[in-house]
């Protein structure tokens, strides 16, 4: 028993220092494929060595919890993982401002790699951090009242805006296609149907995706972005109105969503050969001057030409990860150009 407890606490200490060190880095440094394997890894065999421990100290930790101080750091534990689960004040303020941090939103030193001005001023920010699967992402973001009646689109990728989709890419090649596009533009009537159908302007066949006769004005729209997104915008009663976000990434197939599944909807198996999971939609209230973060609303879906968001995550994998979180800073002002 001796050397199994010496065991167990040489190994806590080993794994606590590196559970430790990687979520540090984590942190501070951001995503990183081996760092988070080895989190994930260590933080397992810390689960084991943990019970172990427990197992070992039954009745010294009895002892334990007959002190008050025990208590107290007890309720202490279950008011931070409430606090922080649910985002109330002040974790929320923590995270928007690690967020805003991570984001280099008010830097000079911003390590955002794309930066749309939408006006000559503006009043709000928008800050999209690249998640893992970030490729070749289209996107559009746009205000709603708070009665969920649309008001305006403030960016939209080109693809979608003007209409046109090409060729040249394909599942294999997708992440590491780097070439001129090439072949026949067709459009994409699926990749962004929440914002297409708020929108509410239907093309001459039917669908709500803008078309080539029918495209959106350079104004408001951009090339997509290959990493950190910044957008700078103008507009009024900040208070009153909602944010919203989409996203849609091809290629992204996985065991719910691939060229097998919802074989009589058309929609879906459309011939764009895009076939993947649906644009994921997040959304906030914008506050009348200061910063907040956009949280996950839901999903659409490929075989219902609807727009409507779906709760949950029911089938989604990758298309969780194609942001890892996005800001909004707004500042008051009652100036439009």
């Amino acid at each position: 028993m001796k050397l199994k407890r010496s065991t167990i606490s040489a190994g806590l200490s080993v794994l606590f220092l590196i559970v430790s060190a990687t979520g540090l880095y984590l942190l501070l440094a951001g995503y990183g494929d081996v760092i988070m394997l080895l989190h994930w890894t260590i933080g397992l065999m810390l689960v084991f060595f943990v019970v172990g421990h427990i197992a070992n100290n039954l009745m010294p930790l009895r002892m334990h919890w007959k002190r008050k101080s025990s208590w107290i750091v007890l309720v202490a534990c279950v008011i931070v993982v409430i606090g922080a689960g649910f985002r109330l004040p002040p974790f929320e303020v923590i995270q928007t401002q690690y967020a805003r941090y991570k984001t280099g939103t008010g830097s000079d030193n911003s390590p955002v790699t794309t930066v749309y001005k939408l006006s000559d001023t503006s009043n709000l920010s928008i800050d999209i951090k690249a998640g893992q699967h970030h490729w070749f992402t289209q996107m559009a973001v746009w205000l709603e009242d708070v009665e969920g009646r649309f008001v305006r689109t403030i960016f939209v990728t080109n693809s979608t805006a003007k209409g046109q989709f090409y060729g040249g890419r394909t599942k294999a090649n997708f992440k590491s296609f780097d070439g001129k596009m090439q072949g026949s533009a067709y459009r994409r009537v699926d990749a962004l149907p929440r914002w297409s159908h708020q929108r509410g302007i239907q093309a001459s066949d039917g669908g709500y995706a803008p078309s080539v006769e029918q495209s959106l004005a350079d104004a408001i729209s951009g090339a997509t972005p290959q990493g950190d997104l910044r957008l700078l915008a103008q507009t009024t009663d900040t208070s009153e109105l909602v944010l919203f976000l989409e996203l849609n990434v091809a290629f992204d197939d996985n065991a719910y969503y691939s060229v097998y599944d919802f074989p009589d909807d058309s929609l879906y198996h459309g011939g764009t050969g895009l076939l993947g999971q649906p644009s994921v939609v997040y959304k906030t209230t914008l506050p009348g001057s200061g910063s907040t973060l956009l949280e996950y609303a839901g999903f659409t879906h490929p075989t219902a030409d609807d727009g409507l968001i779906h709760s949950g995550t029911k089938g989604l994998t990758t298309a969780l990860e194609i942001i890892d979180y996005a800001i909004v800073v707004t500042q008051k002002t009652t100036e439009v150009n």
